[in-house]
Order: structure tokens, then C-alpha cells, then sequence
């Protein structure tokens, strides 16, 4: 997701509060509220209750009819589809999104097959012992969950994806040999599991070069190579925070000219100069830095606006904005030119989402 995208959305939930607006017509005044935020409003109501139904009924949710599936303590059995009680009015050949939270069990080629249409694939705390079947799905997420099959053949069971995302998947160990050849891949977000080598280099992005996000947080990473991200040259989004990093080669941002969101924050960084990232002086709009970094670097508000002129929002990281009169100076300088300057949280968001699971 695009992090100012993702950071509006937040925005939106915010602002969920009552706007009374007065007008006067034939002598009388009128109180109404803003249809815009009315609706908002609506909406949020309709999504907790939805939220609420599902925590507190059976193995079966329906988020929208006919585009997306919960299943909750759902045993997967071998060679049998997934159990579809209750749900016979549900236009079948329609859903796009099947989540599996809590379940157990085998994935075969019986599994899904009333889901002909099935685009995305949700494991939420799940264990699935076996995946013996090619899922032709783009999008694949495994949150708090145990898989097989996490080897060389990973990649022939996902022919199709785009999208992958591991956050907390026990027994996970990253190694160069699982991510070969994901050359359709375009987001790639993995949080919280094991890389067999504290290095991260450019052996693990070996035929990606399609990919556009990449999200390496909270991950126990020591160190970076100067060319790992060199075959990258698609890459939007990177995320680094919440790691072991205390500093990068000079060159690693070298070549990478459409990045536009990158997140550096919660690392030990010693050193780190605004100077290499020259190559996305006409593109970046989200950086992600602790304020102690941008300050034993003597980097002012006006010499961070005069590099990255298109720059929107640049966040710290931290639960507390610093407590420090020169990052609020520095902050406000940032807002004057209409560059949000807050604490979010918008790298590393999957660590955050998980608490809600």
C-alpha cells in the first residue's frame, strides 16, 4: 500500500467526529452534519459491527457478499473443499479473498475449488502441514502462522503472485534459495522470522526485478551490502526500520531513482549522510530517520527541503515526538512548506496490525 495512502486512511478514522455546521434560513438557525464525514462515520459504524459479528460468532464471516471470506477454526481435510455451511446464498465463483484464521489442516487442489475467481490468500495463526497443489493466487499473506513446504519449491506453488507477505511465521528461515525466480513479484513484506544470514545482499533479490515495495522490518538485520538492492531499479517503497543497522555503504541508494517512501528509523545508525540518497532528490516524499540521526548530522529543516523538494511527510518513528526545542522548530519550518512532520508509525506497519489479530 502507499504509505500516504495508508497514512489518509488513518486521517479519515481521526476525523470521525460530530461537525455541527450552522446556517440560517427564515429567521431560524439549522444544525446539521457534514454529509462527507456522515458517511464516514456510517461506514466506520458498519465495519466495527461487522468486526464485532465476526469475533463473536462461528468459524464463518462474510466481510462483502461475494468478494470475501473468513473461515475461523476450520479444519482444512485432504481432498474434501473447504466446509461452505451457511453460506449458500453467497454468490460462490465470485470470491476473491479467503481467509483462513485459526485453522488447521491440508491445502490441496480440492480445497478452494468452489472459488474459481480466488485472487487473495490469508493465513491469520493458522497451521497448515501440507500445501500439495499450485494456487494460481496474486496475493498471499501469512501472519502468526505455521507453513510447510518453505524450500526450494516454494515458488512453483505460487506461479501467479505478486503480493507475499510474512509477518511472524514460525520455522521461517530466510534464505536465497526460497525466493528465486518470483520474477512477477511486486510487493514483498517479510517482519519478525529468521534470515539465514545476518547480511542482506543482492543474492536474495535474484529475479525481482519487478518488484516495487519492499518491507525488511523487525528483523534482527545487521548489515547491508552496497549492492543489494542494486537489480531493484523498480523499487518504491523500502523499509529498513526496527533493525541492527549501524551504517550503510555510501552507494546503496545509488541507481534506485524511483524510490519514493523509505523507512531508516529504530536502527543504531551512527552515521548516515542525506547525501546518498542523491538519486532521489526528484522522488522522495516519505523518509523515515530518528531526529537523533538528522540532528548529530546538522541537518536543518531548510537543508532537507532544499534536497528533496517533492518531500511530504517525514516521521521519526518514535511513540513520542522527541522532546527537544529544535525538532520542534524543525518540524514547524517542515509544516510551513506543507510537509507533515509526526511520530506515525507508517514503516513497520505490520508489527502494529498484528496486536489486532
Amino acid at each position: 500500500m502507499n504509505i500516504l495512502k495508508f497514512r489518509k486512511a488513518i486521517d479519515n478514522i481521526a476525523s470521525l467526529r460530530r461537525t455541527d455546521k450552522l446556517s440560517t434560513a427564515c429567521g431560524k438557525t439549522k444544525r446539521h452534519w457534514s454529509f462527507s464525514i456522515l458517511s464516514r462515520f456510517i461506514k466506520a459504524a458498519k465495519y466495527l459491527i461487522l468486526l464485532t459479528i465476526f469475533s463473536l460468532t462461528g468459524s464463518l464471516h462474510i466481510h462483502k457478499p461475494g468478494t470475501k471470506l473468513y473461515f475461523m477454526d476450520t479444519e482444512l481435510k485432504s481432498n474434501q473443499p473447504i466446509e461452505l455451511e451457511g453460506i449458500k446464498k453467497i454468490r460462490r465463483a465470485s470470491v476473491e479473498h479467503v481467509i483462513l484464521k485459526n485453522c488447521t489442516g491440508i491445502i490441496d487442489q480440492e480445497t478452494f475449488k468452489h472459488f474459481p475467481k480466488l485472487k487473495r490468500l490469508s493465513i491469520w495463526k493458522s497451521r497448515i502441514n501440507e500445501i500439495n497443489t499450485n494456487l494460481s493466487v496474486t496475493a498471499f499473506e501469512s501472519i502468526g502462522s505455521y507453513l510447510p513446504d518453505l524450500d526450494a519449491n516454494f515458488q512453483g506453488k505460487f506461479p501467479n503472485v505478486k503480493e507475499l507477505l510474512f509477518y511472524k511465521t514460525e520455522k521461517f528461515n530466510v534464505h536465497t534459495v526460497i525466493w528465486k525466480n518470483f520474477k512477477h513479484l511486486k510487493v514483498l513484506k517479510i517482519s519478525d522470522v529468521d534470515f539465514a544470514e545476518n547480511c542482506v545482499t543482492k543474492n536474495l533479490f535474484r529475479g525481482m526485478e519487478s518488484l516495487e515495495e519492499l518491507g525488511l522490518s523487525n528483523n534482527n538485520i545487521g548489515c547491508v551490502t552496497a549492492d543489494a538492492f542494486s537489480s531493484l531499479k523498480s523499487l518504491q517503497s523500502l523499509d529498513l526500520t526496527y533493525n541492527r543497522i549501524k551504517s550503510f555503504p555510501s552507494t546503496i541508494f545509488k541507481g534506485l531513482t524511483n524510490l519514493e517512501d523509505l523507512g531508516l528509523f529504530e536502527n543504531p545508525l551512527i552515521h548516515f549522510s542525506i547525501n546518498m540518497l542523491a538519486d532521489q532528490r526528484h522522488h522522495l516524499r516519505v523518509l523515515g530517520l530518528d531526529w537523533a540521526v538528522l540532528k548529530n548530522e546538522k541537518v536543518t529543516a531548510e537543508k532537507l527541503l532544499k534536497a528533496f523538494p517533492n518531500l511530504k511527510f517525514i516521521t521519526f518513528g518514535h511513540l513520542d515526538m522527541p522532546q527537544d526545542f529544535y525538532a520542534g522548530s524543525f518540524c514547524q519550518i517542515l509544516k510551513e512548506n506543507n510537509v507533515l512532520c509526526e511520530n506515525e508509525t507508517v514503516f513497520g506497519a505490520s508489527i502494529l496490525l498484528y496486536q489486532y489479530f
